[in-house]
């Protein structure tokens, strides 16, 4: 049951950052671990994308 959430998860995560599957990681792994990420990088990176309704 877990995996298939975390599957998922996953999968949402990698349709709203775009070609960044490092950082869709690391943003997991500090939910799982119930702590924080500090994201840092050049402007223009790890945009979301809008979906327009």
């Amino acid at each position: 049951m877990a995996v298939n959430e975390f599957t998922e998860l996953k999968k949402f995560l990698d349709t709203q950052i775009l070609g960044q599957p490092d950082l869709t990681e690391a943003l997991l792994i500090a939910i799982l671990a119930d702590g924080h990420l500090l994201v840092e990088g050049p402007p223009g990176l790890a945009k979301t994308a809008r979906l327009t309704p």
